[in-house]
């Protein structure tokens, strides 16, 4: 008899981080497949696997020759994997910098077709807005100024404006995030979104898009790409 031999490579991986913390975020939420992703998972023999703070996806590959890392079945240009993520703990929005965001009538959007790649982590949500006293700023904003990010502690208008010096109202901070420039708004998605969805998540196998966010490399073998969310903590 033949011997099966199956080889199997990270097709991408979703990594999630919020700051400050050092549990498994998985325990807060799910990344789910919607339909036509579920049928892509299985028609490119695809497995998932949770890790610490991370949803990883393989791919059978072919394992000898030339052809070794390429996906068993051709991965086709512009093919979509989209996720919705679902809160399974409400307390971890009010553990984050989202607590203030506007879930029923937005929903947060990242992709890889976002190229953001702070410090070489290859963000999948969009590069901050730069502060303007003429924007509203609720509690949880991100914004960045000459250079420095930093995160609303208090809400911040046009007729109130606060500028990022101003302590008692912003904090500098480290690293960026998701944020409320990621917002869309639900009524504008062509695909259908549940209530319970806080963000959708669409990764793109298109040969367009900047290198380093790229499923397969220039000889169509998967690179095992490396892909971050990160969330702030509430002060």
């Amino acid at each position: 008899m033949d011997n099966i031999r199956q080889k199997y490579r990270v097709l991408f991986n979703i990594q999630f981080e919020l700051s400050g913390y050092t549990g498994d975020l998985n325990q807060y939420f799910i990344l789910m497949p919607e339909d036509k992703t579920r049928a892509l998972i299985t028609w490119y023999k695809t497995l998932s696997k949770k890790q610490q703070n991370t949803a990883t996806y393989l791919v059978e590959t072919q394992y000898e020759g030339a052809n070794d890392g390429k996906t068993r079945i051709p991965l086709k240009n512009n093919e979509v994997f989209r996720f919705q993520l679902k809160i399974k703990d409400s307390n971890f929005i009010k553990n984050t910098h989202l607590f203030s965001y506007d879930f029923v009538n937005k929903v947060l959007f990242a992709s890889n077709t976002i190229a953001n790649k702070p410090g070489g982590d290859l963000l999948l949500t969009a590069p901050l807005d730069t502060y303007s006293a003429a924007q509203e700023y609720k509690m949880g904003y991100l914004v960045s100024s000459g250079g420095i990010n930093y995160k609303a502690l208090l809400p911040s208008n046009a007729v109130d404006s606060h500028f990022v010096t101003e302590t008692d109202y912003w904090k500098a901070i480290a690293k960026i995030g998701i944020s409320q420039a990621d917002l869309v708004d639900r009524s504008s998605l062509t695909e259908e979104t549940d209530l319970d969805t806080i963000l959708i998540l669409e990764i793109e196998n298109k040969n367009t898009l900047d290198a380093d966010y790229r499923l397969l490399d220039g000889a169509s073998k998967v690179r095992e790409v490396n892909y971050m969310i990160r969330f702030q903590n509430p002060n």
